[in-house]
Formats: C-alpha cells, sequence, structure tokens
C-alpha cells in the first residue's frame, strides 16, 4: 500500500518546469533514469521534486544519488531524500541508505538547530533496521538531548538482533549517571522483546540471560510492525473523525450565515 501510494506521488509529480536563462526546462519524472538525472539538477526545486518522485521507484540507480542528497544545501531537499531513502526495500539498498543516514548522526548532532532534521534522520534508521547502525545510533555522549535519547533508543530497538539488545541493556547501565536515560533503555527494551520487567538494569539483563537462547527476533519484529499499523489507522480514523467534525461545523457556520442574509434582505 505505501509503495502504491509512493507511486502515486511519483506520477503527481511528474513534470516540473525549471527556470533556464530567462526561460522554462520542462523535467519528466516519469522513469529512474530521468529521476537520478533530475537528482543532481542545478534547481533546488527539480531536485525536490526528484527526490519525492524517487519515494515511488525502487531502482537501486537512485540509492547513491539520494544519499547525495542528505548533504543539499535545502533542508527540504535533504528532507525529501531522508524519506525515500527511508523506504528502500531491496536488501543492498536498504544497507547502503543506512550507511548513508548513519553517517548525518555526527554533524546533526552537533548542531541544536538541526533537531528537527535529527529525528527525521533517527526515523529513517528506525524504519531501515539495520545492525549496521547500532553504534552510530547509541553514540550519544555529544547530545543528550532526552527527546533525541529516546528516539534514537528505539530506533536501535526496531533492529532485530541480540546487540541490539545487548546495547540498549548498556544504555541502561550507563542511564544511571544520566537523568532519565533509565527509563528511556526500559522502555526501549520492552518495544524491542515485548517484556515486562520489574526492576532495573540488573533485572532486565538477568532477564536476558534466560530469554535470549529462545528468543524470536522474528516474531518480535512483527509485533512491533502490527502494533506500528494499528497505531496509524488508529490515527488515520481520529483524522477522518477531525475532518467530518470540521465539515459538519463549516456547513452549520454556512447554513447560519445564509439564514442572516435572508433575514437582512426580509428587513430590506
Amino acid at each position: 500500500m505505501a509503495h502504491a501510494c509512493s507511486l502515486f506521488l511519483a506520477l503527481v509529480l511528474a513534470v516540473v518546469l525549471a527556470p533556464v536563462a530567462g526561460a522554462e526546462e520542462r523535467v519528466v519524472l516519469d522513469s529512474p533514469a530521468a529521476v537520478k538525472k533530475a537528482l543532481r539538477h542545478r534547481d533546488a526545486a527539480v531536485r525536490l521534486a526528484a527526490a519525492r518522485a524517487a519515494a515511488g521507484f525502487q531502482d537501486h540507480l537512485l540509492t547513491t544519488p539520494l544519499i547525495k542528497l542528505l548533504e543539499d544545501k535545502e533542508l527540504p531537499v535533504r528532507e525529501a531524500a531522508v524519506e525515500a531513502l527511508a523506504g528502500r526495500e531491496a536488501k543492498r539498498d536498504r544497507k547502503s541508505a543506512a550507511v548513508g543516514l548513519a553517517a548525518r548522526i555526527a554533524p546533526l548532532e552537533k548542531d541544536e538547530s538541526s533537531k528537527a532534521e535529527l529525528l527525521l534522520v533517527v526515523q529513517a534508521l528506525h524504519d531501515l533496521a539495520e545492525e549496521s547502525t547500532i553504534k552510530a545510533l547509541l553514540d550519544v555522549d555529544v547530545n543528550d538531548d532526552r527527546e533525541i535519547v529516546k528516539a534514537r533508543a528505539l530506533a536501535v530497538a526496531n533492529v532485530p538482533s541480540a546487540e541490539a539488545i545487548e546495547r540498549l541493556l548498556q544504555l541502561g547501565s550507563q542511564g544511571r549517571r544520566r537523568t532519565g536515560w533509565v527509563a528511556i533503555a526500559r522502555d526501549a527494551l520492552r518495544y524491542a522483546t515485548g517484556a515486562q520487567v520489574k526492576g532495573g538494569a540488573d533485572a532486565w539483563r538477568q532477564w536476558w540471560r534466560d530469554a535470549e537462547a529462545d528468543f524470536s527476533f522474528e516474531a518480535a519484529a512483527k509485533r512491533r510492525a502490527d502494533k506500528r499499523e494499528a497505531k496509524r489507522r488508529k490515527a488515520e480514523r481520529t483524522e477522518e473523525a477531525r475532518r467530518k467534525q470540521e465539515e459538519k461545523r463549516r456547513q452549520r457556520e454556512e447554513r447560519k450565515r445564509r439564514r442572516e442574509e435572508e433575514q437582512d434582505e426580509g428587513e430590506d
């Protein structure tokens, strides 16, 4: 479904008009090759449209150009590239995308004004769930903003590997010296495993010693995916209900306005 929506978006953005020497250049984004070329276009509007269109094409040709756009001078272009990379499906493309995104953590976390972009990158790494990104995600000594630490811990928790659990256990132990980190590690471990362990880092470590041999990472990943899907559907229903209420309110105001106009006309 997500891929179909992305493809629809790509088709919607299939034609872009870019200013070229006082005229307009017609850029058609109807194929991976065309999108790849447009990702390097001198005009930021074209690069932005191409990055958004790239989300609809699962082609290996697009991964490297999208990674290069992570350092584009325009924020919207970088954001579109992050979202396109987060949706890569082929194994080698996911690995490459994860490496490219993980490399952005260090420069972004040093700049407080880049917090929103950093969180977007971390969310993309969460969705890719690649083991190679664990170290970069949990190297949190530079920026210990609790919101960022929580997002990074949850991204690690979504990686289906024993190393992810071990690193979260270490975060829990490390958290004894940082305000709120113990709770962050606990919540991430619950998200990763589905277990409800009472106690702190030592209790979790003992639980993992007992559970590791028979633990199913595949089942845990499916549980997380199912919960995210249920949350997404709930959000959609809530938004639909909000839109309906807003439409009813608009209609009431429109009827009221018409009645007032009719009354004014009658008085005249």
